[in-house]
């Protein structure tokens, strides 16, 4: 009887712990207007400029072919969103202050591994001058030269 109760016990906890946890990651990653003071963090180790853009507010003045718009699944149809392009030399970093939106190599292409919250890793072949979108709570750092390999830590 003590195993039954507390086979039940697990599985009650079971079924009410899941939809918590994954009610939390849905909250901490759903998108919220930026503002100055808020976006994602990257940080440019390559021996190469790349950029980096905010894809909301004032200033939009640019466009920018997104590859990952889709949240829920990190990659949909490439998207030519709105944004504000800023350069990034080689050695610098963007992060607290500065929003963050999304990241890209103009002049070639780079390859992007998103860490998943499970540990996981997805890599994705990215073209030269499309857009890898992150979220307030992403960190990007992207290291090499002529094919920059950028991992985005997704929490």
């Amino acid at each position: 009887m003590t195993v039954r109760n507390t086979a039940m016990r697990r599985a009650t906890t079971a079924r009410i712990t899941l939809p918590v946890i994954l009610a939390a990651i849905a909250i901490t990653l759903t998108p919220t207007p930026a503002s100055a003071a808020e976006g994602g963090d990257l940080e440019n180790r390559s021996s190469v400029g790349m950029e980096y853009a905010s894809f909301s507010g004032a200033d939009r003045v640019h466009r920018c072919q997104v590859w990952d718009d889709t949240l829920t699944a990190r990659w949909a149809d490439s998207e030519n969103l709105a944004c504000k392009q800023t350069e990034l030399p080689p050695s610098r970093e963007v992060k607290g202050s500065y929003d963050v939106d999304g990241f890209t190599f103009e002049d070639r292409p780079y390859v992007v591994s998103l860490q998943m919250p499970d540990l996981s890793y997805l890599q994705v072949q990215v073209g030269k001058g499309v857009w890898t979108k992150i979220t307030n709570a992403d960190r990007a750092i992207c290291s090499g030269s002529a094919k920059p390999h950028c991992v985005v830590t997704i929490f």
